[in-house]
């Protein structure tokens, strides 16, 4: 994704803002559900008044300015990881993408096909809070790397008591309880929960994406106790 954040912390300010603000009014525009957008408004909301008092001579410190560092930090995990979502939402116009703040990639060129492989989906570390994952094509197990034309993996998991009942065999990305993680373009991916998840089962779904938002079909569920 070409550069799209400004650079300065008042001009990210204002960006973040434009794009809450926009998420907020209405979430459904762009794929997204209201805890969606209260997850980025709290993120922003965190941010302003931090870097507030780390810009303002009356309270600048060195404490104000690593809480406003602190918090720019988390605020840009959400906000990437929505707009990459959005970006790569074929549901979502060029216009309202770009009234976002967000760049749109040159698709003049021979277009993508859609993915017709599953991805293999699989655990492979479990520790305090967090799952690592690693993917490889079902078509080619043995190997780590993605389709021809594929960004990455769209993640999505499922949290359910332990033990868990037996997942749906064809989940819906907007099935009550289905929660969009990101887009991993790399291995491994690292899922952190929050402390409420402590020992229930999160089962995992994935499916190959494109540039240009195409989706491939779900991968089977992969299922792990979140440890305390």
């Amino acid at each position: 994704m070409a550069k799209y954040l400004p650079s300065t912390d008042s001009g990210l300010r204002d960006w973040a803002q434009n794009f809450s603000n926009l998420i907020t009014a209405n979430p459904s525009t762009y794929g997204l559900m209201a805890s969606d957008a209260a997850a980025i408004a709290a993120a922003v909301g965190a941010y302003v008044p931090a870097l507030t008092a780390a810009v303002d001579p009356a309270t600048k410190t060195k404490g104000t300015v690593a809480a406003k560092d602190s918090a720019k930090a988390a605020m840009l995990i959400t906000l990437r990881r929505y707009a990459q979502f959005i970006k790569l939402n074929v549901g979502v116009t060029n216009q309202e993408k770009q009234d976002l703040g967000l760049n749109i990639d040159d698709t003049s060129h021979t277009p993508v096909p859609a993915p017709t492989t599953k991805p293999a989906c699989a655990v492979v570390e479990s520790d305090s809070l967090q799952h690592t994952l690693r993917f490889a094509d079902a078509s080619t197990p043995n190997k780590r790397g993605k389709p021809a034309g594929v960004l990455g993996a769209e993640v999505f998991y499922l949290i359910q008591p332990t033990p868990a009942p037996a997942p749906p065999v064809t989940p819906d990305a907007d099935a009550d309880g289905m929660k969009f993680v990101g887009v991993a373009t790399r291995q491994p991916y690292t899922v952190t929960f929050d402390p409420l998840a402590a020992g229930k089962t999160a089962t995992y779904f994935v499916r190959w994406i494109t540039r240009t938002g195409l989706t491939g079909p779900w991968s089977d569920g992969a299922s792990k106790t979140v440890a305390a």
